[in-house]
């Protein structure tokens, strides 16, 4: 299932995508969209692909690749989302059942949170 480039896989749908912030660190962000499948989650970063194309022009044009992948997850390997504070406004902070957590903020919050929960992900906030 691991992808560098996103496209749909076989019997793959793709249910909901927003533009979205990827929080490496609090001075590290990535611009990109946030995609949700009907069997995983995953950020791609948009900002590079742009760059790209200024340096490099017709020449990225060409490339069948599509945007690149920062961190994806299948949906059954997603044990949580807790809601954070991140200066004025909110983050979603993924815990997946192994490995690193990830944080990122879309746009359209709400809706975001509404579809995790429809898909059974246990939505929990830090938030009073």
């Amino acid at each position: 299932m691991e992808q560098k480039h996103y496209s749909l896989m076989p019997g793959e749908v793709e249910l909901k995508k927003n533009l979205a912030s990827y929080l490496k660190s609090a001075i590290n962000v990535d611009s990109g969209t946030l995609r949700l499948t009907n069997q995983r989650l995953l950020f791609c970063g948009e900002f590079g692909t742009m760059m790209k194309l200024a340096t490099v022009g017709a020449l990225a044009l060409l490339s069948k690749k599509g945007p690149k992948i920062h961190f994806q997850f299948p949906l059954d390997k997603i044990e949580s989302i807790t809601i954070k504070k991140h200066g004025l406004s909110k983050k979603m902070v993924l815990k997946p059942i192994t490995g690193k957590e990830v944080s990122f903020a879309p746009t359209h919050f709400e809706e975001w949170m509404a579809e995790f929960e429809n898909l059974g992900i246990s939505i929990n906030s830090t938030i009073g």
